[in-house]
């Protein structure tokens, strides 16, 4: 067989490890091929290159990598997904099958699905759940909640503010002795101490937005929530209080060009 020309690689799959092939057996061979290489379209092989031994052709590729297929005008978020895959494919990963639809695309396709990869979208879920969660706990710790108010007063006497120079008409010429009328005669009356239960009800919610960067690559993401919350207290003595309490709602939640969900609550 008389060698020329170039090999040309069209891989219908992605190959997962680099892989060497025959691609020719003959009784004599003569010459070589010029170049070898893998056609445009898609990522699932590279470097292709041609060896010799005896009278055997063999074709070895390795697997393909997305950044190469990026388009130009690709944002920062994407490439660095996309260099996150393909370090890891270098550094002898396996890629999950789950993964075999992005290494099909080229272009503005490609770049559209790494956004999705990325995860942004699930930030929109988190974010609105964790506010669910503090707005439920900053309720639930709030003694100014209507019923929640815990009917002990302070005992004593009130205290005076104005001087007595500035009240009377004729000012006494202050003693030593004067000093001894600041302390009771007796302890004031201890305020009796009855335990009880209280309930309460309060509602809950609010909404925020973030806006992204497009050099970064980050979408606005927006996100809203709704709940009541109720619950009762018992009070064991005049410093201690203890309770349960429950809420329940919703959430929404949306990233441009990244999706949305909604979700029910109970906490």
């Amino acid at each position: 067989a008389n060698l020329a020309g170039k090999v040309t690689v069209d891989p219908l799959a992605r190959i997962s490890a680099t892989t060497t092939y025959t691609i020719m057996i003959a009784g004599t061979v003569n010459g070589t091929f010029d170049t070898a290489g893998v056609l445009a379209g898609n990522s699932f092989a590279r470097n292709a290159r041609v060896s010799y031994v005896g009278n055997e052709v063999l074709l070895t590729v390795d697997p393909g990598l997305l950044s190469p297929n990026l388009p130009a005008n690709a944002n920062i978020n994407q490439k660095n997904v996309a260099a996150g895959i393909d370090n890891a494919l270098l550094a002898g990963a396996n890629m999950p099958a789950g993964f075999n639809a992005l290494f099909a695309l080229t272009g503005s396709g490609l770049a559209t699905a790494l956004t999705q990869v990325s995860g942004e979208t699930a930030t929109g879920s988190q974010q609105s759940t964790f506010n669910a969660m503090n707005q439920f706990m900053g309720v639930m710790t709030d003694p100014f909640v209507a019923g929640r108010g815990d009917g002990a007063t302070a005992g004593g006497n009130a205290t005076g503010y104005a001087d007595e120079q500035a009240l009377a008409y004729a000012a006494r010429k202050r003693s030593p002795n004067d000093a001894l009328a600041a302390i009771y005669t007796k302890a004031p009356a201890a305020v009796p101490f009855q335990q009880r239960w209280s309930v309460w009800a309060a509602g809950f919610g609010g909404s925020q937005k973030t806006d992204g960067n497009s050099i970064a690559g980050s979408n606005n993401t927006s996100s809203s929530l709704y709940g009541t919350a109720v619950g009762a207290d018992y009070r064991i003595s005049r410093d201690t209080l203890v309770g349960f309490a429950l809420a329940g709602g919703g959430t929404n939640f949306s990233v441009v060009n990244g999706g949305g969900g909604r979700s029910d609550l109970f906490q």
